[in-house]
């Protein structure tokens, strides 16, 4: 064992049981209240460590986090990332955070087992410690997964799952972590495989248990995009327009990591943002077309038939690292009267101009600065939820229809 820093400590084994890993954790948390104690008695803050007392050091937590990162192939410093990661969150939310590293492809099977021990400032000057458990797994050693991380967290005590990356059509650990898991967040935007993969986790979300809950990322990046839409109609005068969509056209953009096999840039986000203006506004799509630059929607008005039309428009961009809505512009009609409500994005910074032309005149218009948060900031957001995000799930569940039907698309 090697102590880096006062209120820190590191464990490593190959190939260890499970009941060494839990005596581990056990020991580092008793070996940094030491520290902790002998630190507040030298500066005369504290009790002798020799005495009863309570605790200078707190072992709370609120929330079970699972962080899993696997597949053909995993990029280098996946693990560093994660770990930096874990660290971040545990000064947002306190948890036992337990991450796996599975090198599927690897020719030797191997399963290390690192334990990090961290304290935090808390309240009235005592340390609260934070555990995590970094699991390495080479090889076809999926199956054991389960056997290894669920008694290494903590029971009655809810178990958010992060997992970068795509869904697997058939992977054991994915099957029982989605199965016993309370809420599960992935980033879409960052699919290889746009279509199959947001097809794939709406599914999961229809036939989930009633206790479970699903976040995404993207859903969160989108929230200003949202807002801005929805703004527009908060117009007493405008607010009957929103009844007489014909159509929307999204313009996205992705640099060429994320780009899709048929050169388009990822359409996750697009996909989020059609479905949330489809599920709220009674939608439901029943065909796809695809263009050069993107595909075509086409959906009907549940209440009064009405055909609309949802134009999605893709654009590679080397300098977005990954899928990013550029502009949304909604085309509308009323009592002869037409309308079109559009956020651009301005010249590809992070600002974004909201814009009504009514009737051939333009009414208003507002710049607003998109934020963008970094993955922990919104990692950070996501964990504060455990409620059900019925608006999410309704939008998702929408999206997920529309990349089911553009998957079944020539896209030659």
């Amino acid at each position: 064992m090697s102590t880096p820093a006062p209120h820190q400590a590191t464990w490593s084994a190959t190939s260890v049981p499970l009941v060494a890993i839990e005596a581990e954790l056990d020991r580092l948390w008793h070996t940094a209240t030491r520290y902790l104690q002998a630190e507040l008695v030298a500066a005369g803050r504290g009790p002798d460590v020799s005495q009863a007392a309570a605790p200078s050091s707190i072992r709370a937590s609120v929330l079970n986090f699972v962080a899993y990162a696997g597949g053909s192939s995993v990029e280098p410093g996946t693990d560093e990332q994660l770990t930096k990661l874990a660290d971040y969150l545990a000064t947002k939310h306190r948890s036992r955070t337990v991450t796996i590293v599975a090198h599927e492809n690897a020719a030797d099977v191997a399963l290390i087992a690192t334990i990090r021990t961290n304290a935090q400032d808390g309240a009235s000057g005592r340390k609260f410690i934070h555990e995590q458990v970094l699991i390495s797994a080479d090889g076809a050693v999926g199956e054991r997964l389960p056997s290894i991380v669920m008694p290494l967290l903590i029971s009655d005590l809810p178990t958010y799952v992060w997992w970068p990356g795509d869904p697997p059509s058939e992977d054991s650990f994915w099957r029982y972590i989605t199965g016993t898991c309370r809420h599960f967040i992935i980033n879409s935007r960052e699919f290889s495989k746009p279509l199959e993969s947001l097809s794939r986790y709406a599914s999961l979300s229809r036939n989930a248990r009633k206790y479970q809950t699903f976040g995404d990322l993207s859903w969160r990046q989108l929230s200003p995009w949202r807002e801005l839409v929805a703004r527009f109609f908060d117009n007493q005068y405008y607010r009957p327009f929103l009844n007489g969509v014909e159509s929307v056209t999204i313009d996205y953009s992705g640099g060429s990591k994320w780009e899709m096999a048929d050169g388009a840039a990822n359409a996750c986000p697009a996909l989020l943002l059609a479905g949330w203006l489809s599920s709220r506004l009674g939608w439901s799509a029943v065909n796809c077309e695809w263009r050069d630059d993107g595909f075509d929607i086409a959906c009907t008005d549940g209440s009064s038939g009405r055909d609309i039309t949802v134009h999605f428009k893709s654009r590679l961009r080397p300098d977005v690292s990954s899928a990013t809505i550029d502009a949304i512009r909604l085309k509308t009609a009323n009592s002869g009267i037409q309308a079109y409500f559009d956020v651009v994005r301005q010249d590809n910074s992070s600002v974004a101009r909201a814009t009504a032309h009514v009737d051939g005149r333009t009414d208003s218009i507002l710049s607003v600065r998109m934020t963008t948060e970094d993955l922990p900031a919104l990692m950070a957001m996501e964990l504060k939820f455990c409620d059900q995000d019925k608006i999410y799930e309704a939008a998702l569940d929408a999206a997920g229809n529309m990349a089911t039907l553009a998957q079944k698309q020539p896209t030659g």
